[in-house]
């Protein structure tokens, strides 16, 4: 298991009785949602940079100057229900589960492997 979905675990069920907790609750998801997206791209052979704080996540495609890859990867997910931005800064909040990142990863594969089929 990876640190960040290791520490996520431990620490989840003592999270929602504290509301200092959240911000720790949703950087612990930001985590899971960048090495799932990290270990996919990865696994389809697509080059990726991910910035910003875990909870503020933003992708970039390498060789993607005039972001043609990012916007057709992000179209692929929205077309699937989840909102993603192909250049700035997405936001988790306190309303986000690990439902919604086991769902965003179901679709950010789906849309790798249609980013891929792209050539």
């Amino acid at each position: 298991e990876r640190e960040g979905a290791r520490h996520f675990h431990a620490g989840f069920a003592h999270e929602h009785h504290s509301p200092a907790g959240h911000g720790w609750r949703i950087r612990g998801l930001g985590e899971i949602l960048r090495e799932g997206i990290a270990d996919q791209a990865k696994s389809h052979g697509i080059g990726l940079r991910q910035t910003g704080p875990a909870q503020m996540p933003m992708i970039l495609f390498d060789n993607d100057p005039e972001r043609a890859r990012g916007n057709y990867w992000t179209t692929e997910a929205v077309n699937r229900s989840v909102y993603l931005h192909p250049w700035h800064n997405m936001f988790l909040c306190a309303a986000h589960t690990q439902e919604d990142i086991r769902r965003t990863l179901e679709v950010t594969d789906e849309a790798f492997a249609a980013l891929r089929r792209l050539g």
